[in-house]
């Protein structure tokens, strides 16, 4: 006995929608913002701008949406969003060093220094005030090092070689 295999339907928007694992025949999106990213997103081959409230596959939303919206809303497993839920963990620079740093001794206690060492690659990372006295102590391990200081802010980076220009 054999099975009629469904072409797909038609869904909101009269465009094309398929059964599961047959893929789609357009990107379905939504974008909050008037500017270059929503030009783009239109002039995209085989992709469908929707209704706010409309179905979406891609959601291009600023970060306000996300908050309001991320935890209280049920997305299907295909649905992306523009954001990584708790993003700024990945973008301060001081949360972005203390998870990698998590990271490495995490592989260090389950996999081996081995693996641990994968995770090399990003200079030693203090943050300051708080660990001013680790940071002093490693500057004079390491004397003729040139340290590249990241204020808070908005302030741009800054080289540093010598520690009494570096006052906490």
């Amino acid at each position: 006995m054999s099975k009629n295999k469904a072409v797909g339907y038609k869904g909101a928007y009269g465009y094309q929608k398929r059964r599961d694992g047959e893929g789609r025949s357009c990107v379905r999106f939504r974008c909050s913002l008037t500017n270059t990213i929503l030009d783009v997103l239109r002039q995209r081959p085989g992709w469908v701008e929707v209704k706010e409230d409309g179905e979406w596959d891609f959601n291009w939303c600023d970060v306000g949406w996300l908050r309001e919206n991320f935890d209280h809303t049920y997305m299907e497993e295909h649905v992306r969003i523009c954001h990584f839920r708790n993003h700024y963990e990945l973008t301060r620079k001081n949360l972005l060093v203390k998870n990698l740093k998590r990271h490495r001794k995490t592989l260090d206690r389950e996999a081996g220094r081995l693996e641990a060492a994968k995770c090399d690659f990003f200079p030693r990372t203090f943050e300051l005030p708080s660990e001013y006295h680790l940071f002093v102590e490693e500057f004079k391990r390491s004397p003729g090092n040139i340290w590249i200081m990241k204020p808070g802010s908005i302030k741009p980076f800054q080289l540093h070689t010598e520690i009494h220009v570096i006052l906490y």
